[in-house]
């Protein structure tokens, strides 16, 4: 699994969070990359997607604290092309999620946040082999 040093080290923008909050979300992230398929960029797409999943938990829960909002329910099946939270706006550019027809909805979701987009880019760098349905 990743550690929180290697977390902090290329995400210094997460220095604010408590080490049990970072490890919660890399242990989440490392259990949705297998070392096997993901290989010598494993490491790096683990950390960004806890990055991705810690980002978007904060965002829900500023939304949640300043206006009493659900948050970002729905952001992958609609898209949200702004929010603002107290006195922040965040703004997603580019087309809005649910357009995305190239990308399965969860894939969607990963490019709400840089961090996402990361995972995302990592991820289409893979050969998983053919897949049998």
């Amino acid at each position: 699994m990743g550690s929180i040093a290697d977390f902090r080290t290329r995400y210094a923008e997460f220095d604010d969070v408590a080490d049990a909050r970072l490890s919660v979300y890399i242990s989440d992230a490392s259990s949705e990359c297998s070392t096997r398929a993901w290989g010598v960029y494993w490491l790096r797409g683990v950390l960004s997607l806890a990055a991705h999943l810690l980002a978007l938990s904060q965002l829900q829960g500023e939304a949640m604290a300043s206006q009493g909002a659900i948050g970002l329910i729905g952001l992958g099946a609609g898209g949200a092309a702004s929010m603002t939270t107290g006195r922040e706006s965040i703004s997603y550019a580019g087309p809005r999620l649910a357009s995305r027809t190239d990308l399965s909805p969860g894939d969607a979701l990963l490019t709400a946040t840089a961090y996402g987009q990361e995972h995302l880019r990592l991820k289409q760098r893979l050969f998983l082999g053919p897949v049998v349905i």
